[in-house]
C-alpha cells in the first residue's frame, strides 16, 4: 500500500539487481500482483528508492510504503494499559476483544511546539455497529474518564455516525463546524481510514478523505506534544466482539512560529522632537517584508492536477483520456523541471468538495516565494445566460450548478493563495469577464530574472467555450514543447506563442489557445518561469 505522498512506480528485480518495471502505484493505491516467495520488489519514486519487500510465504502479503519522515506506528510501538494479552498482532497494527482498555504508544510520538501542524492517520475496522472509536492525544496517557486527564480525545460511532472532541475531563466539549458531507459512513467488518489534522489552532477530521469537521483550537487548553491512543470504554453484551487498529501514521508539517517577544524599550525622543511616524496608530506594526526572488534562489514548485473522466450516474457522459493526460503532465513537470512529488497533488475524479478542500489546504500550505501551477482535464460548460464557464466535477449534475465549480470560485481561490506566480493550465473554459488576454509578443525587451521577480496571476487555455475533443490536441503539443525546450528557463508566455499555432492547425475545429491575466488576484505583469532540471 503507498502511504507516501508520492506516486510509485514499482519493480521486480532479478538476482543480477537488474530491474523490470510493472507499474505504479497512485497515493493511497493498492496492488494486486502475483509473484512468488523470496522475489525481491522495489518502490521508486524517480531515482529515489521508496522501500523494497522480499515476499515470503504467505498467500496475501501486506506491505507498506511511507514518506522517510513519517513515523508508522505499528503492534511493537504499543503497551495496553490492561488486558495485553487480548492484543493479537496483524501486519501493521493489532486487533483486540472490545474489553475496556488503553492502548498508548511506547514513545511520544507528536510535537506542535516544534511543528506547525501534523497530521494523523489511521485505520479502523469495527465488528458491531455499537461500537466506538475512541482516539487520544495526551502527555500523561490518562483519558478523558480520568478527573486529571489532559486528553484531547476524538469519538467515532459508526451506529449513528457521529462524532464529538473533547479535551481534557467529561465536560470539556470542543465545538466544531460540520462540513455536512452526505456521503460519508461509517461501516463493519472493512478496514476504513480516519485523519486528523491538527495545528496550535485548528482541527479538521475526515473519513476516506472527505472531511467532517473542522473546529478552532485557539482558546483550547490540550496538550501540545506527547503520545498517541486508543480508547476502549467496552460495552456490556459486546465483551467478545473485536475491534482493529492499523497503519498509525503521524507527519508533522512545517516549523513552529517563533514565540514572539516584548520589543525593546524605545528611547523617548528629546523635547521638541517628533518621533518618526509609523503610519498607525497607537501602536507600532512590524510587518515582514519579502525578499526579491530570484531564478538563483526561486521558491518551491507546487502543482495541483485534477482530471476528471468518470461522472456519476445523471453527470456527463464519461471520458476516456483526462487522468492519462494528467499524469504525463506530471511525469513531465518532475522529469523536465523542478517540481518535486511531493509537492504535486493529483486528484482524480474528484468531487467539487474535494477539489475545494485541497485549494483551501493550499491557502496556508503556500508562501509568498512559491510557485503554483493548476492543470484541469475534464468536462467544462459555458453558460450563456449566466456569462460564466464552470469546471464539471465527478459528482456534476445536469442544471444543479451547486455541483459545478465556477470560473469565479477558481479566481477567487487563485486570488487567496499568496504565490509569487500562479498558472492556469485547461482545457476547459476559463474565460469572460474575468480573463484578460495579452499580445502574443510583449516584454520582449524584458529579461527573464525580472519577469520572474513579480507577481504574477495567468492562464493558458485551450481558447475554446464549446465542447473539447476528449483526446486533447491542447495537451498534446503543450507537453511536446515543454519537453522539447533546452533552455533553462521557459516563460509561461513562451510555451503560448510555441504552441499557438500547432495547436490551430491540428486541432478539428480551429481552436486558438488563449493566454492572459485573471483580472483581480493580483498580476503585477510577471511571469510563471518553467525551470529546467540541471
Amino acid at each position: 500500500m503507498n502511504r507516501s505522498s508520492k506516486i510509485l512506480d514499482y519493480f521486480w528485480v532479478d538476482e543480477n539487481g537488474n530491474e523490470t518495471k510493472y507499474g505504479s502505484i497512485n497515493i493511497g493505491g493498492f496492488i494486486d500482483q502475483e509473484t512468488y516467495p523470496g522475489h525481491l520488489w522495489r518502490f521508486k519514486s524517480g531515482n529515489q528508492i521508496m522501500g523494497e519487500y522480499i515476499t515470503g510465504s504467505e498467500e496475501e502479503p501486506m506491505y507498506m510504503i511511507t514518506n522517510p519522515d513519517a513515523k508508522l506506528l505499528q503492534f511493537e510501538d504499543f503497551t495496553a494499559t490492561y488486558n495485553p494479552e487480548a492484543m493479537t498482532q496483524i501486519p501493521y497494527g493489532f486487533t483486540t476483544e472490545y474489553l475496556p482498555q488503553t492502548f498508548w504508544s511506547k514513545d511520544e510520538v507528536y510535537d506542535l511546539t516544534t511543528a506547525e501542524s501534523a497530521t494523523i492517520e489511521f485505520y479502523v475496522m469495527c465488528s458491531d455497529t455499537a461500537q466506538e472509536i475512541l482516539v487520544a492525544l495526551s502527555q500523561t496517557r490518562k483519558p478523558y474518564g480520568d478527573p486529571e486527564a489532559d486528553a484531547l480525545t476524538f469519538r467515532f460511532r459508526p451506529e449513528l455516525l457521529d462524532i464529538w472532541v473533547r479535551s481534557k475531563f467529561y465536560d470539556n466539549w470542543v465545538d466544531y463546524d460540520d462540513l455536512d458531507v452526505d456521503d460519508i459512513s461509517m461501516g463493519t467488518n472493512f478496514w476504513q481510514k480516519y485523519r486528523i489534522e491538527i495545528s496550535k489552532t485548528a482541527l479538521r477530521v475526515a473519513i476516506d478523505d472527505k472531511y467532517l469537521i473542522k473546529a478552532d483550537l485557539t482558546n483550547i487548553d490540550f496538550p501540545l506534544k506527547g503520545y498517541f491512543g486508543f480508547d476502549i470504554f467496552g460495552k456490556q453484551g459486546y465483551e467478545h466482539t473485536t475491534i482493529g487498529y492499523m497503519g498509525v501514521l503521524i507527519e508533522h508539517h512545517g516549523k513552529a512560529a517563533p514565540v514572539a517577544t516584548q520589543p525593546a524599550e524605545t528611547q523617548q525622543p528629546a523635547a521638541g522632537e517628533q518621533p518618526a511616524s509609523t503610519g498607525t496608530r497607537g501602536a507600532e506594526v512590524l510587518t515582514a517584508t519579502l525578499p526579491d526572488a530570484t531564478l538563483d534562489k526561486p521558491g518551491k514548485y507546487y502543482a495541483i492536477v485534477i482530471a476528471v473522466q468518470d461522472y456519476e450516474d445523471g453527470g456527463p457522459n464519461d471520458l476516456d483520456y483526462p487522468i492519462q493526460d494528467a499524469q504525463r503532465v506530471i511525469n513531465t513537470l518532475t522529469q523536465f523541471y523542478t517540481f518535486d512529488m511531493e509537492n504535486i497533488t493529483f486528484l482524480q475524479n474528484p468531487k467539487k468538495d474535494q477539489i475545494t478542500d485541497v485549494f483551501d489546504r493550499h491557502l496556508d500550505k503556500i508562501t509568498p516565494n512559491d510557485n503554483l501551477l493548476i492543470f484541469y482535464a475534464g468536462h467544462g460548460y459555458w453558460d450563456e445566460r449566466m456569462n460564466q464557464g464552470f469546471w464539471l466535477p465527478a459528482d456534476a449534475e445536469k442544471n444543479r450548478r451547486s455541483r459545478w465549480l465556477s470560473n469565479g470560485t477558481i479566481r477567487d481561490y487563485i486570488n487567496g493563495i499568496r504565490t509569487r506566480h500562479t498558472l492556469l493550465v485547461t482545457d476547459a473554459c476559463f474565460s469572460g469577464g474575468i480573463f484578460k488576454t495579452r499580445a502574443a509578443f510583449n516584454d520582449a525587451d524584458r529579461s527573464t530574472n525580472e519577469l520572474y521577480k513579480l507577481p504574477s496571476r495567468k492562464a493558458l487555455t485551450s481558447g475554446t467555450l464549446k465542447e473539447v475533443p476528449d483526446k486533447s490536441v491542447f495537451v498534446k503539443y503543450l507537453l511536446k514543447k515543454l519537453e522539447e525546450n533546452t533552455d533553462n528557463y521557459l516563460s509561461s508566455q513562451a510555451l503560448y506563442t510555441q504552441i499557438r499555432g500547432p495547436v490551430t492547425n491540428n486541432s478539428p475545429n480551429a481552436q486558438v489557445p488563449v493566454f492572459g491575466v485573471i483580472r483581480e488576484t493580483g498580476d503585477e505583469d510577471g511571469e510563471f518561469i518553467f525551470v529546467r532540471r540541471k
